[in-house]
């Protein structure tokens, strides 16, 4: 960034005649430079810009989008992002000490595993126990947390003595979470716990973060063989249920919206991160949205409309649509982002962790959730002796992942300034859905299906290809409702100023 300076090949003391020397009544031709000097020179210099660019492009096409997909968890760009959106003043202090915690419940095999974890004797932490099929679900989330804060299996350089001892510790703790994942993986056909989707999804999206931060090539094949078993495993309504298609058979007609919340982010991940992802995948998802979303009140249900309703639903329909490529100034999203912060009491960390990954992307409501909800993720963590830096599970989740999930839960909800970044103006070739739409609305025979995407067009980031589609089914398909629904949609996207 500095600017150099360069000699003056004529003027200045190199050429000022030394000491003693007398000066000549006549001026001296300057040297010729002929073939071999400026000319040489500057092509010389031409065929290393060259060759450089060249090497430039060799390392971008080997290494691929993995460089830079997590670039924004850098110490420079945590600081920087903290300040920018708000946090707590001591944000990064109580992300620090949840990680503390979670570093001194780990198991010597790289685990989180429910009663186990250690604890001073005479001092231990309340509600850790939970299923042991929860293991590796629970073990993906906490590795999710020092991945979100940028930790590799390479310590952060700090200059402080105490910090340096705090951040190896960090680094050993993410290479035996990674080793234990890999460890207990089937290799037989990518899954975790006999198939079990909430795992699933978790550990996929763990090692995706995992192989781009510590380029681990390692990773790859399992995060492939992992991405292969859930686009398999995903249901005809275009969820997950509890198990794929492993040992243990899931159900290939339903539904459940909290699966889809971690399986749906891991296939967002992968596709960041330059893995390949069916589109046909993101459209059941978005079709999936289409089903559960009351279109009135914008509720989003369990396993289908107007089905229990709950706030992790909601939340979980809001992400899922922005992260598709739903416009944040569209009604739908709106609508749904006011529901959340009017709803946001009483505390449940599940909802405000998927609620915070939505909020973050509509930024005219992140200030009113950072202030509400962030700031008090902070005043709820525990200062209680031992369980310093953890946080209580709250209701049902006791039972279900216990301190260890409520304390990665946690700690992600609190990295959210620098752990997402924000999806809006980069092009709509960062979302997957419209895009998709456009390039298989032709293979779509089902009508209803085809009526969905049109409908859903109309709400999301939109270029001139997506306009010129919508033009040329408003105009040309020979089923009136398509046209009718394209038009409609049509207008939606030109009535929006905001593109």
């Amino acid at each position: 960034m500095d600017d150099d300076v360069q000699p003056n090949d004529s003027d200045g003391p190199m050429n000022a005649p030394a000491p003693g020397e007398g000066r000549s009544d006549t001026v001296a031709e300057p040297p010729s430079r002929g073939p071999d000097g400026r000319g040489k020179r500057w092509r010389l210099g031409l065929v290393l810009l060259v060759l450089l660019v060249l090497l430039a492009i060799v390392l971008l096409l080997l290494c691929g989008p993995r460089k830079q997909y997590l670039y924004h968890r850098t110490p420079k760009y945590r600081r920087r992002l903290l300040l920018e959106f708000g946090a707590h003043k001591d944000t990064q202090q109580a992300i620090n000490a949840g990680l503390k915690w979670l570093a001194d419940h780990q198991l010597e095999d790289g685990s989180w595993a429910g009663s186990k974890i250690r604890c001073p004797e005479g001092d231990r932490c309340t509600n850790v126990n939970y299923n042991s099929e929860y293991t590796g679900a629970v073990t993906g989330a906490a590795l999710l947390a020092f991945l979100g804060r940028g930790i590799s299996e390479v310590p952060e350089k700090v200059d402080d003595p105490d910090q340096r001892r705090i951040e190896t510790r960090f680094s050993k703790a993410v290479k035996k979470a990674i080793d234990y994942l890999l460890s207990t993986q089937s290799q037989e056909d990518g899954s975790w716990g006999e198939g079990y989707m909430y795992a699933q999804g978790i550990c996929t999206l763990a090692l995706v973060e995992a192989e781009a931060l510590t380029k681990r090539r390692d990773l790859q094949p399992r995060i492939r063989k992992s991405l292969a078993f859930i686009t398999k495993s995903q249901s005809g309504e275009g969820g997950w249920d509890y198990y794929g298609q492993g040992k243990r058979k899931g159900n290939l007609e339903r539904s459940d919206t909290s699966i889809m919340a971690w399986v749906f982010l891991s296939l967002m991940s992968a596709r960041s991160a330059g893995y390949a992802v069916p589109d046909q995948t993101f459209l059941n998802v978005l079709s999936n949205c289409h089903r559960i979303t009351d279109p009135k009140t914008q509720w989003v249900g369990y396993t289908h409309r107007g089905g229990n309703n709950t706030r992790t639903c909601l939340a979980v329909g809001l992400f899922s649509r922005l992260y598709l490529g739903y416009h944040p100034s569209t009604s739908p999203v709106r609508t749904q982002a006011r529901l959340l912060l009017e709803n946001h009491v009483p505390p449940d960390y599940y909802v405000w962790y998927h609620a915070g990954v939505a909020m973050f992307q509509m930024q005219d409501f992140f200030p009113e959730w950072n202030t509400r909800v962030q700031y008090s993720l902070i005043g709820l963590q525990s200062r209680n002796r031992h369980m310093t830096g953890s946080w209580d599970a709250l209701g049902e989740y006791e039972g279900k992942g216990g301190r260890v999930l409520t304390t990665a839960l946690c700690v992600m909800s609190l990295e959210v300034y620098f752990r997402h970044l924000l999806l809006y103006g980069a092009g709509v070739e960062q979302f997957p859905a419209p895009h998709a739409i456009v390039d298989h609305f032709a293979e779509e025979k089902d009508k209803t299906r085809r009526l969905i995407y049109l409908d859903e067009l109309g709400y999301m980031v939109a270029d001139r290809k997506v306009r010129d589609f919508l033009k040329a089914v408003a105009g040309k398909d020979p089923d009136e409702q398509i046209r009718a629904q394209a038009k409609a949609s049509l207008d939606r996207l030109r009535a929006r100023r905001d593109e």
